[in-house]
């Protein structure tokens, strides 16, 4: 039988013959009476919950005083940026409309009435002389209700909890998220449903869209990232037509945690400092961004730099120390993996100008046309009746409107438990797909298909703990599809530096091209006009193939590829650089105009060519 607590009677709002005995399990209702007022949503407004005693010192006898200090509440993170912990009080008082309200202040506030007193009555506190008075007692009372906090999500205590917004999961749960510190609200750890329903609901959609698998499994794999403390992580940019499921895609993934509406994803209209802050509190998590259009096109170059190294390295801006002082400027860590989405890719958007660094940071993925599926892109192929896609879709709008926040909890429990094996398995399995997926090509290949690796040993530390309902058959599929898909979508330096080496050594007796041009004679306008260079005898050289610089650099590609052709035709002693490291040599073509070109001698650029067809 439930425990009761008795709660006076006010006839200005309680009718005579109203009940005056209310469960305390109904604590955190936002309709219970007490002292005939409404108490505000504790449990939930601060993710702690109460036990028994400390319920009925929150809801129980009425305060002596119109202001009483109802919880103490312990900054644990104070340190990092302050010689001793924080403490701040939360009072409760009378507002002048009839009901308990609340007030959170440094508890050193409470040594000063004359300067507490301006700040209750903006709250709206109802103040009688006597209670002012009595204000200078608020310093020696202690509550019962005591709770630790911190500003910072994911793993805490030597990785025995993880802390999300709404929820602690793990060994230790005295230790909760401060929700006061966010402007937002969060709903990340917030649950509704049942795992069983959420798995069974998502089975079918799972099992016609690589994208939804994929991005369920990099859910689950982000908090092992963080309990391995892996460098650099990564962002995956999906891109393809509008309609084609990105967003629901994101929202499938970011329902494992808690609430998923659009409105739960993270957005770009926020300035660079805003965004790291935002980011930081998706410690050891997915963070889901979304409609990065919402960007100013002059920002963008900036907002993509800051996703590629600053998102995927884990750090935030660091300040001086002085700086640091305050708990708000202090330097944010993280280990997240994000994704977002728009209909460009990350290389059209940058016109082409990434990096290679940028490229396996900041991943693009792109996602089959409407007609083709969207993101369902096995609908086609399932057995029994193919789906429909819209059809598959209202599937996943129904499942995660209904059932959220309760994949993340028993993953976590899982993982917590089995700790010890599950961190050397994940570390295993993203070498055996490395292994078995990685294009042929060195450190950069190796470092690109570590992304997709991740969500291949998450997903399969999921299927462990029996949240993700697909087999180790399809989440191998849908990681090895995205992979290939993903690593199609672009071509490396070294790739353009060879394709553009094959059509240069391809072109040499090409008179459109590389017309033959004697020191005599001059380049007609129509030629001079089109073509690429010319084949010209220089003085203690001999033949050689004189090439317009643009043309040069356009045939290449990118800068990149350009060094890199360049560094195999120097190696062949077919490139002749200039005088004082410059790379051209001044070589008079009648009717070129400019006379500084790149030189390569003839006769080693068609040893070159032979040797790389004997190779090949």
């Amino acid at each position: 039988m439930e425990e009761s607590v008795k709660v006076p009677a006010r006839s200005h709002v309680q009718k005579q013959g109203d009940p005056t005995v209310v469960p305390v399990r109904q604590r955190h209702s936002t309709k219970c009476a007490v002292r005939g007022a409404q108490l505000p949503d504790y449990e939930l407004r601060t993710g702690h919950k109460l036990t028994d005693m400390e319920a009925e010192a929150q809801i129980g006898a009425s305060p002596a005083s119109a202001v009483s200090v109802i919880e103490f509440i312990e900054d644990i993170d104070f340190p990092a940026y302050s010689s001793s912990p924080s403490i701040d009080v939360v009072l409760r008082f009378r507002h002048y409309n009839g009901r308990d309200e609340t007030l959170r202040l440094p508890r050193s506030e409470l040594a000063s009435p004359s300067k507490l007193i301006p700040r209750l009555i903006d709250k709206g506190a109802a103040l009688s002389s006597s209670d002012k008075d009595a204000l200078a007692n608020l310093e020696s009372q202690i509550p019962l209700a005591r709770r630790k906090v911190t500003r910072e999500t994911g793993w805490r205590n030597a990785f025995s909890c993880f802390v999300l917004p709404r929820r602690t999961i793990g060994q230790d749960r005295s230790l909760t998220f401060d929700l006061d510190s966010l402007m937002e609200p969060s709903h990340r750890g917030s649950a509704r449903g049942s795992l069983k329903a959420w798995k069974s609901e998502l089975e079918e959609p799972f099992a016609a869209s690589s994208y939804l698998v994929f991005a369920a499994a990099l859910a689950f794999a982000a908090p092992v990232v963080a309990l391995l403390q892996i460098d650099e992580t990564a962002v995956f940019h999906v891109f393809g037509e509008s309609n084609a499921g990105k967003t629901l895609m994101l929202r499938a993934a970011e329902s494992a945690l808690g609430r998923a509406s659009e409105d739960d994803l993270i957005r770009f209209n926020q300035t660079h400092a805003a965004f790291n802050d935002v980011i930081s509190r998706y410690n050891g998590t997915l963070a889901p961004m979304n409609e990065m259009k919402t960007v100013a096109s002059a920002d963008l170059r900036k907002m993509l730099v800051n996703i590629a190294h600053v998102v995927t390295s884990g750090s935030g801006q660091n300040r001086s120390n002085y700086a640091k002082r305050d708990r708000e400027l202090r330097l944010k860590k993280w280990h997240v993996i994000g994704m977002t989405n728009m209909e460009q890719s990350l290389d059209a958007l940058m016109s082409g100008k990434r990096d290679a660094g940028e490229r396996a940071r900041h991943v693009d993925v792109p996602v089959p046309s409407v007609g083709e599926g969207g993101i369902f892109d096995r609908a086609t192929k399932m057995k029994g009746r193919p789906r429909n896609a819209s059809t598959l879709a209202q599937q996943v709008e129904r499942a995660i409107e209904h059932n959220y926040g309760v994949a993340f909890p028993a993953f976590l429990s899982f993982l917590i438990r089995y700790r010890g094996t599950s961190k050397p398995r994940f570390q295993k399995d993203t070498e055996t797909f490395i292994k078995k997926c990685a294009v042929a090509g060195g450190a950069w290949e190796e470092r690109f298909a570590r992304k997709f690796a991740f969500a291949y040993a998450g997903g399969r530390v999921a299927i462990r703990a029996g949240v993700l309902p697909v087999s180790e058959r399809q989440l191998a599929h849908s990681c090895r599809s995205l992979y290939k898909r993903a690593r199609a979508s672009f071509t490396t330096p070294s790739e353009q530096a060879a394709k553009a080496m094959d059509e240069l050594l391809g072109s040499l007796d090409d008179g459109r091209r590389f017309p033959v041009l004697e020191k005599s004679s001059v380049l007609s306008p129509d030629l001079a006009s089109s073509c690429w260079g010319v084949r010209r005898t220089l003085p203690r050289l001999g033949p050689c193939l004189v090439v317009r610089p643009e043309h040069f650099q356009r045939l290449a590609g990118s800068d990149e590829a350009k060094k890199l052709m360049l560094a195999e035709l120097a190696s062949g002693n077919a490139y002749v650089p200039g005088h004082n490291g410059k790379s051209t040599r001044s070589v008079e073509l009648k009717g070129m105009g400019r006379n500084r070109h790149l030189v390569f001698v003839m006769a080693a650029l068609r040893a070159l060519a032979e040797r790389r067809t004997s190779a090949g």
